[in-house]
């Protein structure tokens, strides 16, 4: 059974089934792609600690029933899992009559929506008076009317009517708290900061409206430079006491990041005046909650998703719950179990006192090239397998499946796979997991991609959008139409990395598919060497073999912890083929710059200025001494060497990090008919013979070929530059007017009186001013011959550089 061209996948499921924002999809696919979270727990009284942990120790210590109070923070970088980790904590925690769990998700949600979250099922007097203090924030105004309304409550915060009425202000604080408003309220500025996209725009969003656009924040929502509107030309339209705070505020940069500052240590205040909790309501809202559920023992389950979405009453939230059950003086307040995902920078701005009172901290940032076994290959393939067996479901079939997961009926996900008529060759060309195809990946293409997409940290969201989604949703259709993997693959993952020489080959051995072939031999194999993937690959690629041979099982690579044989076992094999060719091996220092070639062939980098001059000096003599100047009838000294037309700085490279000073003869390599790649192997073949000082290194007769043909290309350039300069582009040839003006001067000097020999005459054109007595001649006379002496040497020089001669002859 042909296995080609085979797109197994829905396309319409794959941009839904792989959003990234964890709370945007539903349950069933969320539970039936969940791959348990790599992570470390890190203990208060032990900062620094890495100890190894897992989401079923995790949910055992945070349902811990000794305990009244447990407060975790999830930490890590942007995309590694945070809000993943809390949807999945949300999902696993048993519900109870006992147990009430708060979920205040990123998406979709509001600073009102959160507040209406907290009061939801609290019945009593109290929370009435909340609920109708919040149903009074503005609900009724336009998105228009909100920005106003936001932007009026921080012009009264940063004013002397602010919360920071009594505190002891600096100059600087205390003249902003003067002069700032009249800028906020001045209609002219007001139109500037009210704009749609702006700050205030965004915030007003954040405090009352609804988006379903997702917002990644890893920091507070605060003033920058750029919201300042100091580059108005058209000031004059605002009113004078705006305008001179503005005049001075663009004449001082030094005074703008203190008002910026100004600005953003106000934000709360006007946020609190926006939703009508001001100083320490939602402190004590938050408290009477706890009273209550405290008197029907029950306890509370607090997740969030992303705490810098809520900015403006974070403070205030964080404060209440880190307030443990029993206080003196007080009621007692309810169990409580918080768990909230921070970024690692946010946490540790919180301050000390917040730290402290945590009981541990969950931290999601894994290394990518783990050497303790945390992040394996196996890993990533399972995390692959569990989404590309979702896109290929039927409809039905996952929702029936989550349903009787729900009653306890089965665990794992139906298999995608179990009735696809490939499903042998498939596995058996591409591999699988649990009955999974990982096709059109394998285990090498996973790692490879993964590490170009995250190669420091282990991030899902990369691999997911920049992986997974990428191949299957936008290189879908080349599959189908037998063009996969096409070049752009390799483009968007970030190009190529292979080797000169190794591009070289690819592209004379497959003149038709080299462009395909170079993707797969990148991404799906070592990328070292021309081979041949398996049979079944090549097939269902549309990609004939080449008849090469084909990888061992599990030659994976070595970036990713394997579980396989010892590196160092590796590196002795290969250092026993070398010394079996008897070829020398790379030092170091010299494998470095031929990686640097290859990265500079491949589009990846600079060249650096240390190995531009190195390769320059290089270049500069093998041109110099290919041309035959005698050959050519020139003398080479006229043309070459320091401050003539060609000399070392005439040499350059496309795409070199420094650039020097134009000349009037310039070879820049690779020239306009020459392939980078090529050059690059002549460059790398050079640095080796300047190391080596034969040619008898590994693969030294091809660069030794390659560095012939690309050096007499670039000697004829130099060369049809150097003849150009003889006729100077083909305006004026100099010769007839040097030698006009030397006869004259040769005359003046009265070394060639009338009816000498033409051989004598030529000679003496060359002749030097010792030879001439300027005794008994008239001041007029002396004059004109002391001008012509001043150019004579140049003028001899012009002629000699054009004229032919052969070795031994009468020419002085």
């Amino acid at each position: 059974m042909t296995f080609q061209n085979v797109r197994c996948w829905d396309p319409d499921l794959v941009g839904k089934v792989m959003d990234t924002e964890a709370l945007q999809i539903s349950d069933a696919i969320f539970m039936a792609t969940h791959h348990p979270a790599k992570m470390y727990r890190q203990d208060l009284r032990l900062a620094d600690s890495h100890i190894a942990y897992d989401e079923k120790q995790f949910l055992v210590d945070f349902l811990d029933d000794k305990k009244d109070f447990v407060f975790t923070a999830v930490l890590g970088g942007s995309g590694t899992g945070k809000s993943h980790l809390i949807r999945w904590l949300s999902l696993s925690i048993p519900r109870n009559e006992k147990r009430r769990v708060l979920l205040i998700p990123k998406v979709g949600t509001n600073l009102r929506e959160v507040i209406r979250l907290i009061l939801q099922d609290m019945e009593g007097p109290q929370f009435d008076r909340y609920r109708e203090r919040l149903e009074m924030t503005n609900q009724s105004l336009s998105e228009n009317e909100a920005r106003e309304v936001l932007l009026n409550q921080l012009a009264v915060a940063v004013g002397p009517n602010g919360p920071h009425a009594s505190d002891e202000l600096s100059d600087a604080e205390g003249y902003l708290q003067e002069e700032l408003p009249n800028l906020l309220y001045d209609p002219f500025f007001r139109g500037l900061l009210l704009k749609k996209g702006g700050f205030i725009d965004r915030l007003t969003t954040h405090i009352l409206g609804r988006s379903d656009q997702v917002e990644r924040l890893e920091e507070r929502r605060e003033f920058s430079l750029e919201d300042l509107p100091i580059d108005i030309v058209n000031h004059e339209k605002a009113s004078e006491k705006a305008r001179g705070f503005y005049e001075f505020l663009i004449s001082d940069p030094e005074f703008q990041p203190e008002t910026v500052a100004w600005l953003n240590k106000n934000l709360d205040a006007a946020i609190g005046q926006v939703l009508n909790f001001k100083g320490d309501d939602l402190f004590n809202l938050l408290l009477e909650v706890r009273e209550a559920l405290a008197e029907q023992d029950i306890e509370l389950v607090v997740l969030v998703e992303d705490f810098a979405k809520l900015q403006g009453i974070d403070h205030q939230l964080l404060e209440a719950l880190l307030v443990r059950p029993d206080q003196p003086g007080r009621k007692r307040l309810c169990a409580l179990r918080t768990a909230l995902a921070v970024t690692t920078g946010y946490f540790y701005r919180l301050g000390d006192t917040v730290r402290q009172r945590i009981n541990f901290r969950v931290n999601l940032d894994i290394a990518a090239n783990e050497n303790d076994g945390m992040l394996t290959l196996s890993d990533l393939v399972q995390f692959v397998s569990r989404y590309l067996n979702v896109v290929r479901l039927k409809n039905n079939s996952l929702a029936d499946w989550f349903s009787g997961r729900s009653r306890g009926e089965g665990i794992t996900p139906p298999n995608a796979c179990a009735e696809c008529p490939h499903i042998d060759r498939c596995q058996t060309g591409f591999g699988e997991v649990g009955g999974v195809s990982i096709y059109p990946f394998t285990e090498t293409a996973i790692q490879k991609m993964f590490l170009r997409v995250s190669p420091e940290k282990f991030n899902p969201r990369l691999l997911l959008n920049d992986v997974l989604r990428l191949t299957l949703e936008n290189y879908g259709d080349a599959l189908s139409r037998g063009q996969f993997p096409p070049p752009a693959l390799l483009e968007r993952l970030g190009g190529s990395y292979m080797e000169p020489l190794l591009k070289s080959k690819v592209e004379r051995s497959d003149t038709v598919n080299h462009a395909r072939r170079k993707v797969l031999l990148e991404l799906w194999t070592r990328g070292n060497e021309l081979v041949d993937v398996h049979p079944i690959i090549h097939e269902a690629f549309n990609l004939p073999p080449l008849g090469g041979t084909i990888p061992p099982v599990g030659d994976q690579g070595n970036d990713i912890k394997q579980g396989k044989p010892e590196q160092e076992e590796k590196r002795k094999k290969q250092a026993e083929s070398v010394l079996a060719k008897n070829e020398p091996e790379i030092p170091g220092d010299l494998a470095q710059k031929i990686e640097e070639l290859k990265n500079w062939a491949n589009g990846q980098s600079l060249l650096s200025q240390k190995i531009t001059q190195e390769l320059r000096e290089i270049v500069y003599q093998s041109v110099t001494n290919h041309i035959d100047w005698d050959g050519e009838i020139l003398l080479g000294g006229f043309f070459k060497g320091d401050s003539k037309p060609f000399r070392r700085t005439s040499v350059n490279f496309v795409n070199q990090s420094t650039q020097s000073k134009k000349t009037s003869i310039e070879l820049t390599i690779p020239l306009e008919e020459q392939n980078r790649t090529q050059v690059a192997i002549v460059l790398q073949g050079l640095l080796c013979f300047e190391h080596f000082g034969h040619w008898n290194f590994p693969n030294g007769d091809t660069y030794l070929m390659a560095y012939a043909k690309h050096l007499e290309q670039w000697s004829k350039y130099v060369l049809r530059q150097v003849q150009q300069t003889l006729t100077d582009k083909g305006e004026w040839d100099p010769v007839p007017a040097v030698v006009e003006l030397l006869a004259v001067g040769t005359a003046m000097a009265g070394l060639a009186p009338p009816h000498t020999p033409l051989p004598k005459q030529l000679s003496e054109l060359f002749f030097r001013s010792s030879c001439v007595d300027l005794t008994n001649r008239s001041p007029s006379w002396r004059k004109l011959y002391e001008e012509f002496e001043k150019h004579r040497q140049a003028l001899q020089e012009i002629l000699i550089s054009r004229i032919g001669c052969t070795k031994g002859g009468g020419v002085p």
